[in-house]
This record gives C-alpha cells, structure tokens and sequence, in this order.
C-alpha cells in the first residue's frame, strides 16, 4: 500500500509504503513505533520473547519505506530500502494458535516512481512452530 502526504510550505512531498494487516488474526513484526521489521534470509521467525521497541509483534500497519522528494532531491529510509531479498515475519492466529510466516518483500527504485513488489511467500502449516525466512 502507498500512502502520499503533501507538505508544501517546505516543498517536500512525502510517500509512505506500507504494510497492512488483513484483519485481526494477522500480525507482523515490527520495530521502533510505526516501522516493518526486515529479516534476512534464513532467520528465524517466531514467537519474540521478550517484545520491545527493537521487534515485536502488531497488528498495526508497518511502514516498509519512507520516501522524501524535495525540489532538488530524493531520500529513502526505512528497513525495506533497497533492492536486496528481505523478509516481512508474519503470524495468523488460528484459534488458540499462530501460524507462523513470511513474505518476500523488493523495493524496486525507478527514478520517476518506486514500487513495493510481494515476490514470495512462505507460511508453516503446523502452528506453533519456528518458519525460516525464503524456506519452502
């Protein structure tokens, strides 16, 4: 999802790429206040004891990518900035249980727009179990 907010008294405009939750059963990692969590290939996704600032699980919308365009210039911050193969860590509740996953997520930067592609995904079929990022 692309969110665009205007700010024109410093001639700024500023795009937010974000990921959205489906319902009340899913859930993403995230860190700091708004932000995704990237994780690299193979890492563990899993139940995070303890949460804190640095990861835990929301039902919130997590920010993958800020973008600034200012009249002479273009910044790009956030955990999924970039075009290397990161992980989002998913969890689905069903019932009692959380059905733990991932999905693939590419920042693909053109120098006229910037998109966010879903290249994969991975979801383990018991629940309660540790999923490695990319595993099939």
């Amino acid at each position: 999802m692309n969110r665009l907010t205007v700010l024109p008294e410093n001639l700024m405009t500023t795009y937010f790429y974000v990921a959205e939750p489906l319902n009340g059963n899913v859930q993403l990692v995230a860190t700091g206040l708004l932000d995704a969590y990237a994780f690299p290939s193979n890492a563990e996704i899993y139940d995070i004891i303890p949460p804190g600032n640095s990861k835990r699980w929301s039902g919130s919308n997590g920010i993958l990518l800020e973008k600034y365009v200012y009249q002479s210039d273009i910044q790009r911050i956030g955990m999924f900035n970039g075009s290397r193969k990161l992980y989002l860590g998913v969890r689905i509740k069903n019932g009692q249980n959380f059905h733990y996953g991932w999905v693939e997520v590419r920042h693909e930067e053109r120098l006229d727009s910037d998109s966010i592609v879903i290249a994969g995904t991975g979801l383990y079929k018991l629940s309660e179990r540790a999923i490695k990022a990319g595993a099939v």
